[in-house]
């Protein structure tokens, strides 16, 4: 459940996504545009689904809607995400710069918990454990905040399909194994060199 403060900030994040393709400036934009915004957010809807979404938000006179109706925003927020790879980098860009409020180029983890949930699909928001583990592993320079290319990493790692977060450490465990071997290997034959020339002399 989000608080006020992220609640607003959301909000915010999605009227600068939506605001990006009002080319008319006139705060009005066609079903067809919202189904290009919500393909730029990892929301594609099919045809249908877009004409049952934006129907009762349609003004009949314009066949235009007003993306910034709160409750608009609302259903777009509750749009599950479904392929995140199709969200854009501009996206990204408008979700970091809406929370990093100071502009100073870094968000807490607290807040990075509440951004990246932007772009996650539903089973993967509810798995706040593994949420709050990639959040510490990107936070690269350990100095508890994250910058905007960590935040990219975060969305891509938490993003990949579900096997990746097995696969990923195992293949991880492995290289450092096969490592391992390899030095042992290497001392054991220096090792040997080593006392075949002092025996034989």
């Amino acid at each position: 459940m989000l608080d006020w403060d992220h609640r607003i900030k959301t909000r915010s994040f999605y009227r600068n996504v939506f605001k990006t393709f009002d080319v008319g400036n006139d705060g009005k934009i066609t079903p067809e545009e919202v189904g290009k915004v919500l393909t730029a957010l990892g929301r594609p809807l099919g045809k249908k689904q877009l004409q049952k979404m934006t129907e009762r938000f349609v003004s009949e006179e314009q066949e235009k809607l007003d993306w910034s109706n709160t409750e608009f925003l609302e259903v777009v927020s509750d749009t599950k995400v479904s392929n995140i790879n199709l969200v854009e980098d501009f996206v990204l860009a408008a979700a970091f710069s809406t929370f990093d409020q100071d502009v100073d180029g870094y968000i807490n983890p607290e807040e990075m918990h509440v951004v990246v949930k932007l772009f996650l699909p539903p089973k993967v928001q509810k798995d706040d454990e593994y949420i709050r583990d990639i959040i510490s592993q990107m936070d690269l320079d350990n100095d508890g905040m994250i910058n905007y290319e960590e935040f990219v990493e975060i969305v891509k790692a938490i993003g990949a399909p579900i096997y990746m977060r097995y696969f990923s450490p195992l293949l991880s465990t492995v290289t450092t194994c096969v490592g391992f071997l390899v030095y042992m290997m290497s001392l054991y034959v220096g090792l040997s060199v080593a006392w075949y020339w002092s025996y034989d002399e």
